[in-house]
């Protein structure tokens, strides 16, 4: 929790990867990036549960008993804040695959994350405070 790339890159990995045979939904990955956030930013995943199932494709993955792997590549987004020791900024193209039962592969879905690190004061743990998705 010392730095602030391992742990967007945890969170992000935690935030992606889901195992259809026991999650109910890709909420459940949300909840288990939940510790790499802020007290007030993972009340607010945790305060907003789908109201919706998950939808066509989740129940695509289901079928084929899909799990994902996540690829990180970190990117520059020129128009970003300057970073300090309390608030770090950072972009990352994240590539999901779903694998399934029977060698199923599925399309992968190709996103931007911005992410938004804080933290108290120098000697402290990163958190995120925020995370906006492109894509």
């Amino acid at each position: 929790m010392g730095n602030p790339v391992s742990v967007a890159r945890a969170a992000l990995k935690a935030l992606w990867t889901v195992n259809t045979a026991v999650d109910q939904s890709p909420y459940a990955a949300e909840l288990r990036a939940t510790p790499y956030m802020t007290p007030a930013y993972a009340a607010e995943i945790r305060g907003t549960p789908p109201v919706a199932a998950p939808g066509a494709q989740w129940d695509s993955w289901a079928r084929h008993h899909a799990v994902t792997n996540v690829s990180l590549l970190a990117e520059h987004d020129s128009g970003a804040p300057l970073s300090s020791s309390t608030v770090d900024y950072l972009q990352y193209g994240v590539t999901i695959t779903p694998h399934g039962a029977a060698a199923w592969a599925g399309a992968p879905n190709i996103l931007t994350e911005f992410i938004v690190l804080t933290r108290k004061g120098s000697g402290a743990p990163w958190l995120i405070s925020a995370i906006n998705t492109s894509g």
